[in-house]
């Protein structure tokens, strides 16, 4: 699983830059979800999310215990 999956209330899956517009529209920053359906918007958030999905642990770090700390 490279991406993030999210599940919507009618029990949808959504992957990728949705799961995100689906948790701004609901937590009410709705404000800033429209801009990111744009057409020319929309491709390159989900193009560079696919990306940084995919090498997420390599640019940000791993745990290297059994657990991770948080903070």
């Amino acid at each position: 699983m490279d991406e993030i999956h999210g599940r919507l209330p009618d029990g949808q899956w959504i992957i990728g830059v949705e799961v995100f517009r689906q948790l701004y529209a609901a937590v009410g920053l709705g404000l800033l979800v429209w801009p990111t359906r744009l057409p020319g918007v929309s491709h390159a958030l989900n193009f560079g999310y696919q990306i940084f999905a995919k090498n997420r642990l390599r640019l940000t770090g791993r745990c290297t215990k059994e657990t991770c700390e948080v903070g």
